[in-house]
């Protein structure tokens, strides 16, 4: 390089390095504050959670775990849960020793409706717990509340096709039916016990035939119900359906949507989706819980527009016992 060349480069460096910003040193070995631990805390077990909130069943077991962040031989706790304001549990509890820290548990059966919440206070400590909200274990028509509510987003969860409207509707009441059917128990609308046990832990789920057809429909003639398949081959949503009865059966096999009709024909079928011949997935005022059609795959008329727009030409639908 020439002289005159580095003459010009060096003022250029010092001006561009004005513009270059410099973290500080102290900001970039700053310290973080440690994350702050209580000296005691109370942890709801054994219960579930549905939007942020902690719910029991009634008559099951809950457990309230408490944790001490220093322990110290011979700690005693106090614990005391209240329904609502009165007392309901009332018992002292011995610390032990849990690698630094020391632990004591509480455990109940909640067998009251109603909002639970624990406090326990002893060596100079206190602390309380989440509230947790009991609900019973049945529900039917027109009924409202958390145990709605609870029901319906257990159902969702599982895939069942449900409103979240926190009303027991119609809608809720043919979930309640295909999981019924899916689950092998008796056909009713509503829900006992069995069901809401079932549904706490996520139980009854709807297993596929054929997980690598990708978006397709499964006809379960024995269950009488249609389940849906995105793309993936992941379980989307689950209907109940009435086929064929014995004198005019639904043809089984794998077909494809050929057809789509809109609206009502003649016949009475509502969006109707074409898979075989005269065969076809459509909305219908008589859908019970056994196989009653001439042959169709009959859906309740609410779900008939659903169906038909999720449905597309070529679809695959899977037709078996």
């Amino acid at each position: 390089m020439k002289r005159t060349d580095a003459r010009l480069l060096l003022p250029a460096l010092a001006l561009l390095a004005l513009f270059v910003p410099v973290a500080p040193a102290a900001a970039a070995g700053k310290p973080r504050k440690p994350a702050y631990v209580p000296a005691l805390r109370l942890v709801v077990e054994r219960a579930y959670t549905l939007n942020a909130r902690r719910v029991a069943l009634q008559h099951q077991r809950v457990r309230i775990r408490g944790i001490v962040r220093q322990y110290v031989p011979g700690q005693v706790m106090n614990v005391r849960v209240l329904l609502g304001k009165r007392r309901y549990v009332g018992v002292r509890r011995v610390v032990r020793q849990s690698g630094g820290r020391g632990v004591f548990s509480v455990e109940f059966k909640a067998h009251r409706r109603g909002t639970l919440r624990a406090f326990a206070t002893g060596a100079g400590l206190s602390a309380r717990s989440r509230s947790i909200s009991v609900i019973k274990r049945s529900a039917g028509e027109g009924q409202t509340g958390l145990h709605v509510v609870f029901l319906q987003h257990r159902l969702r969860d599982l895939r069942y096709l449900v409103n979240l409207s926190g009303t027991y509707d119609s809608s809720t009441s043919r979930a309640v039916m295909a999981y019924r059917k899916v689950t092998g128990m008796s056909r009713r609308y509503s829900a006992n016990s069995s069901i809401f046990d079932r549904l706490a832990h996520k139980r009854g789920r709807f297993v596929a035939r054929y997980p690598r057809h990708g978006k397709h429909v499964e006809a379960d003639l024995s269950r009488q119900v249609l389940a849906l398949f995105d793309r993936k081959g992941k379980l989307f949503r689950v209907l109940i359906m009435s086929s064929g009865k014995p004198s005019t059966p639904t043809v089984r096999g794998s077909f494809r949507v050929y057809s789509k009709t809109p609206g009502t024909n003649a016949k009475g079928m509502v969006n109707s989706n074409y898979f075989v011949g005269g065969y076809a997935i459509h909305g219908y005022p008589d859908v019970p819980d056994y196989a009653a059609s001439h042959g169709c795959l009959r859906i309740p008329i609410p779900n008939a527009r659903f169906m038909f727009r999720w449905l597309g030409y070529g679809d695959r639908v899977d037709v078996y016992r």
